[in-house]
């Protein structure tokens, strides 16, 4: 009687563990799910970051160059005008140099 009271209290523990491993992997399963669908959320979040960047960066690039090439351009024509002028600066100094110089002759 002993053994068969031993017998059933053994097989009541190995039934006990055995549920105790089912719950634990059934909630492993569900952990494993929250964390799947948690990645993907901070993924998709994630892209969609990465998504707003690249449009902002986008608008920057179309809008904001052609804004810079045209104050380039108006650079270089600025430049060429004042070059202009630097040199008829210097030849009317040339020529009052030649005039004076003709004068004191």
């Amino acid at each position: 009687m002993k053994q068969i009271l031993e017998r059933a209290g053994y097989e009541a523990a190995i039934r006990f563990q055995e549920q105790l491993n089912e719950e634990e992997s059934q909630r492993i399963a569900r952990d494993a799910e929250v964390a799947q669908r948690l990645q993907e959320e901070f993924d998709a979040a994630e892209k969609q970051k990465i998504a707003q960047v690249h449009q902002a960066t986008q608008g920057f690039t179309e809008d904001k160059w052609e804004d810079i090439r045209a104050r380039v351009e108006a650079d270089e024509e600025l430049t060429q005008k004042l070059q202009d002028q630097a040199r008829m600066l210097v030849d009317m100094i040339n020529q009052r140099k030649r005039y004076f110089a003709s004068q004191k002759a």
